[in-house]
């Protein structure tokens, strides 16, 4: 494999490893989830919070 080809496919894997998937930029404050995805913290804080806010009204109701 040629030297370059592969530095190149190392930088972009590094690259997509230390973007938030929720913002797109270089995470802040990384977050690991129990899954391995990565986070900023401030990023996953807010969608857990919007997800709950979906999520919790239906259970109440089914009580």
């Amino acid at each position: 494999m040629d030297e370059a080809f592969r530095k190149s496919g190392l930088r972009i894997t590094l690259r997509l490893e230390t973007t938030c998937p929720i913002c797109l930029e270089h995470l802040k404050d990384p977050v690991t989830l129990d899954c391995g995805h990565n986070y900023c913290q401030a990023c996953i804080s807010k969608y857990s919070t919007r997800i709950r806010s979906f999520i919790l009204p239906e259970k109440q109701l089914s009580r």
